[in-house]
C-alpha cells in the first residue's frame, strides 16, 4: 500500500466538476515516470461534523516512457469505479 501526503499530492480544482488529485507512483531519470490521477467530484454535505456521502469515481494510471528519439510515449490505463465515502471532518 502506498501513502502520500503534503506536497506529494498535487491537486487542481475544476469548477462544476470537483478536484483532480495526482501523485507520482514511480520516477526515474532515464526511464520516465508513472502517475495516478483521480477525480473527486463535488458533493454537498450537511453542515455537521461526521456528515458523509458515498461517491463513485475512476482512477487513471499513466506510464510515461522516455525514448532515445526526442519524443515521449507511454500508456494509459483506467481503474474501475471505486465507491468512496466523503466525510466532513470540521
Amino acid at each position: 500500500m502506498l501513502n502520500f501526503s503534503g506536497d506529494k499530492i498535487r491537486k487542481v480544482d475544476v469548477p462544476d466538476v470537483g478536484t483532480i488529485g495526482s501523485v507520482t507512483l514511480a520516477l526515474t531519470i532515464d526511464a520516465g515516470s508513472t502517475t495516478f490521477r483521480v477525480l473527486i467530484p463535488q458533493v454537498e454535505l450537511r453542515n455537521q461534523i461526521g456528515a458523509s456521502a458515498f461517491i463513485c469515481t475512476d482512477g487513471i494510471t499513466t506510464v510515461h516512457r522516455l525514448s532515445i528519439v526526442p519524443s515521449i510515449w507511454g500508456s494509459v490505463s483506467s481503474t474501475p469505479c471505486r465507491i468512496l465515502r466523503a466525510r466532513r471532518l470540521s
